[in-house]
């Protein structure tokens, strides 16, 4: 600092800056306001790029009179530094996020198929089309696999649900929803969990809930 007292501004930062910062001062004598932060970009001894937010100010005498402009600057190199981090990380994340979507959409997408033709054929075998089963055990069997790929065919529909979402393109789609029917879905959704931690679930609905409209 004490090697730049008393230099002249251009000898310190080049003519360029001093006549940006002469142009700056002459709007402050003009109009006697402030002139408020503005980023600027200067090199340091080491050539480096620093960046700088500068503020300008009045000086006045008694009367109002503006005698002088005082400029502050601080040195915000690091916190643009942070900011360019956090905005990189920002678009990095939302890559991210956007690759994991289209991949939960793809999959979801892929896994429809054969679980479909799951569940044909476990109807066609839970209710007997081909002719009798024989065994009891076996028509149970197949109406578990039929239950059981339905509830998986419902997980991934809710997958797609999200990714839509996530994409900004969610459709309502409307029905008519009975409540202690979706209750013991939900139920079935839990209950495998709800055992393994030992927790135990029980359903209570009311009598005569109302039939809801609803997604």
């Amino acid at each position: 600092a004490k090697d730049a007292t008393g230099r002249p501004i251009a000898e310190l930062f080049g003519e360029d800056y001093a006549l940006r910062h002469r142009e700056l001062d002459a709007q402050v004598f003009t109009t006697g306001r402030v002139q408020f932060g503005f980023e600027e970009v200067i090199p340091d001894a080491q050539g480096r790029q620093r960046v700088f937010l500068t503020t300008k100010a009045p000086l006045r005498r008694p009367s109002g009179e503006v005698t002088n402009v005082v400029s502050v600057s601080l040195d915000i190199t690091a916190r643009k530094h942070a900011e360019h981090s956090l905005a990189r990380a920002k678009d990095e994340a939302e890559s991210a996020n956007h690759s994991k979507t289209e991949f939960l959409a793809n999959t979801s997408h892929e896994l429809r198929t054969p679980l479909n033709a799951i569940i044909g054929f476990a109807e066609m075998m839970k209710m007997e089309l081909l002719g009798p089963i024989g065994n009891p055990r076996y028509q149970e069997y197949a109406g578990d696999i039929l239950a059981s790929a339905q509830h998986l065919l419902q997980i991934i529909d809710d997958l797609l649900d999200m990714s839509s979402i996530e994409a900004g393109e969610v459709k309502l789609h409307e029905s008519v929803i009975a409540v202690p029917k979706m209750l013991k879905d939900v139920f079935r959704l839990v209950h495998g969990r709800a055992e393994g931690g030992q927790v135990r679930l029980l359903i209570s609905t009311a009598n005569n809930l109302p039939m809801l409209r609803a997604d």
